[in-house]
């Protein structure tokens, strides 16, 4: 058709305003510095290799069906998915994005995680995931479609695992199960969660308490990375051992190496557990501390 173009950009807009807001591309321009067609490519890949379109399917099934807020909060889980996903392919990803080639890319990965949920995540994180099913099915969720929400947060991280497994020639199981043991073993599940919660009172405010959301996620990539490129050494010195307990085998390894800097970033956590609200400069400083066991 010779108006091909214009109709595929017409539809693509279209179904990226109605899924995530009309300001969603100026500010993903203004988070990333990638221009609008970079924002609309890295929204079709996302789209396409987490399956979106079939959980929004799933939630549009449900109208009359179960309560409005409910099906809100699971489109607004799918948006937050997608803020977490698209930024990364535009800070990570080679521009102009193919489309095919990066989809190709990260499908496998979140199709692998998704069937590992059970034993990838800790034991905290799986009861988090089986009580959002339990609240969705009990609002008249059915049990499938329940289960693909509740994952999305997890999800969410499958552009790291992508990348952590591909540095690392590890497997897709194992670079997950160390990634979120990492998350939860130096406090960046908890300081995510204080972020999320943190007293914002301006434009900049907010800017800030979203620039360390997201380089907590890269440092805990970063971790991630280095543990288990730390491990392949600990492994040729008989230090590490392989098999299904190696995850918590390299986290012990890791700490083993900078018993200095674990200290301190558990003496700040520890502190920290006890103030009322967790402000900006609280997360700036523990920030720079996991910097500090990252590259330390």
């Amino acid at each position: 058709h010779q108006l091909r173009r214009e109709i595929i950009c017409t539809v693509a807009t279209n179904g990226m305003v109605n899924r995530v807001g009309p300001t969603f591309v100026w500010e993903m321009v203004e988070q990333t510095g990638r221009s609008e067609g970079d924002v609309a490519r890295a929204y079709i890949v996302v789209r396409e290799a987490l399956r979106l379109r079939r959980t929004w399917e799933g939630i549009e099934a449900l109208d009359t069906k179960v309560d409005a807020a409910i099906k809100t909060e699971m489109i607004l889980a799918t948006n937050r998915l997608m803020r977490r996903a698209i930024p990364w392919l535009l800070l990570n990803g080679r521009h102009p994005l193919d489309l095919q080639a990066e989809v190709d890319r990260l499908q496998p990965v979140a199709d692998a995680l998704d069937a590992a949920l059970d034993t990838v995540l800790s034991a905290e994180a799986r009861r988090t995931v089986a009580a959002t099913v339990e609240l969705l099915t009990a609002a008249g969720v059915p049990a499938d479609q329940a289960r693909r929400v509740a994952a999305l947060p997890v999800l969410a991280s499958a552009t790291d695992v992508m990348a952590i497994a591909t540095a690392t020639g590890r497997p897709v199981d194992q670079v997950a199960a160390l990634y979120f043991a990492e998350g939860e073993r130096f406090g960046f599940d908890w300081l995510r969660d204080r972020a999320a919660t943190a007293k914002a009172e301006n434009h900049w405010q907010r800017q800030a308490v979203a620039a360390i959301a997201d380089e907590l996620w890269t440092l805990q990539a970063r971790l991630a990375t280095r543990t288990l490129q730390d491990g392949e050494a600990g492994k040729a010195e008989g230090k590490v051992d392989g098999g299904a307990a190696e995850v918590p085998a390299l986290i012990d390894a890791y700490v083993a190496g900078c018993p200095g800097p674990v200290e301190r970033l558990q003496g700040l956590l520890g502190e920290l557990h006890t103030v009322p609200a967790v402000d900006i400069a609280m997360l700036a400083v523990a920030t720079r501390q996991l910097r500090g066991l990252v590259t330390g």
